[in-house]
């Protein structure tokens, strides 16, 4: 199984999935019998370096918890995690500083393994212009590092923006992400009023999530097209030397580890090369050299 981590002098991809906690993966992708949260962790590190958290979506997590997450992974794993809703949703970012500063201190604490975090607002938020004040004004007050006070070390925040209201998909709002450095999460959704693909980016990283219909069962569906244009997207992104970071939801296509395997899998053959330390499992439990997911200039 490659490796979802697959860097290059100039870029990198970091691939994975929308959390790790589904007792249906097992005898499918974890072992059979694989039950505890824990457990499909620790068996989650072994394919691939980066997960995102949706737990954090519905509340800040105990201290104890971004601990355990800390501990039970390897070095060079990295969390992306979601801001709570009560940010984005039921306040929508007015008089929100307090839950915003306890719910960032909380996750520094992953130190080197914090990832990207995203803010993702409702159809509802919609792109007024007391809403696009806030915006401003709210990314404007995010911190870009961690505290040097609390810290061993200081590590660097990064953002994404998630809008589901295709109004605000306009240069005015890439302007202001431009300007602060933070990304436009692009989404892979069914839904009918966003565009199907995006390569818009406003960062020197780039966040894409791949949904599919979040309001009905989980499909089993051919996805193969979608991916391979996703694929080349990823490429040329990685082409001009943005980190691409992207997570599939078991909504997309029914099992998001196969689909997370699958696009690794295609943007490896588009860029055509190999580098030293990347891997992926073999049929004998061995590992091998896998081609590197990127392009150079």
């Amino acid at each position: 199984m490659p490796s979802s981590k697959l860097k290059t002098q100039n870029s990198a991809l970091h691939i994975g999935t929308a959390g790790w906690n589904y007792r249906d993966w097992a005898g499918n992708f974890y072992p059979e019998g694989t039950s505890d949260s824990k457990e499909m962790l620790d068996e989650y590190v072994k394919h691939f370096k980066t997960v995102e958290l949706d737990s954090t979506f519905y509340g800040i997590p105990r201290p104890s918890t971004v601990a355990d997450w800390h501990e039970r992974t390897p070095a060079d794993f990295i969390f992306a995690a979601k801001f709570p809703r009560i940010i984005t949703h039921d306040k929508k970012l007015f008089d929100a500083q307090q839950e915003t500063d306890e719910f960032l201190t909380t996750m520094a604490a992953l130190g080197a393994k914090m990832g990207p975090f995203v803010l993702q607002f409702p159809y509802s938020f919609k792109p007024t212009e007391e809403n696009y004040a806030a915006l401003e004004n709210y990314l404007a007050a995010l911190p870009p590092t961690t505290a040097a006070d609390k810290q061993d070390a200081v590590h660097p925040y990064r953002y994404a923006v998630e809008v589901r209201h295709k109004g605000w998909l306009d240069d005015k709002l890439y302007n202001i992400l431009r300007f602060h450095n933070i990304a436009l999460a692009l989404t892979s959704s069914d839904a009918p009023w966003m565009p199907r693909y995006l390569d818009v980016a406003t960062a020197d990283f780039v966040y894409i999530r791949w949904l599919g219909d979040l309001q009905e069962p989980i499909p089993v569906r051919d996805r193969s097209e979608e991916l391979q244009k996703w694929a080349e997207i990823a490429k040329k992104l990685l082409a001009e030397e943005h980190e691409v970071w992207g997570y599939f939801n078991n909504q997309w296509a029914g099992h998001a580890p196969s689909s997370a395997e699958e696009f690794i899998k295609l943007v490896n053959a588009l860029c055509r090369s190999t580098i030293p330390g990347t891997t992926t499992s073999t049929t004998n439990g061995g590992r091998r050299a896998a081609p590197a997911a990127c392009c150079t200039r």
